[in-house]
């Protein structure tokens, strides 16, 4: 297995620790989509997976800076 993808399915795990839901669930949709794109060979092809997947990772990143930002602004200033 490539490091980067390594890499990146275990920061999309730990990211989906803290997402709202039910965790086995998330964790069992996110396995499933990395082994149906097992296959990817070429650097082209998994490249732009991993792109993507960074992309999926930044955005969920993102919104938990908004759920403590909204947090703290409702806790604090309203």
């Amino acid at each position: 297995m490539n490091p980067k993808v390594r890499q990146l399915y275990k920061d999309l795990l730990w990211l989906a620790k803290n997402y709202p839901g039910d965790y086995p669930k998330i964790r069992d949709k996110l396995h499933d989509g990395f082994i149906r794109n097992a296959r990817v060979s070429s650097g082209e092809e998994l490249e732009k997976c991993l792109e993507h997947g960074e992309f999926i990772a930044k955005e969920l990143q993102s919104l938990y800076f908004l759920r403590t930002y909204r947090a703290v602004k409702r806790n604090y200033y309203d």
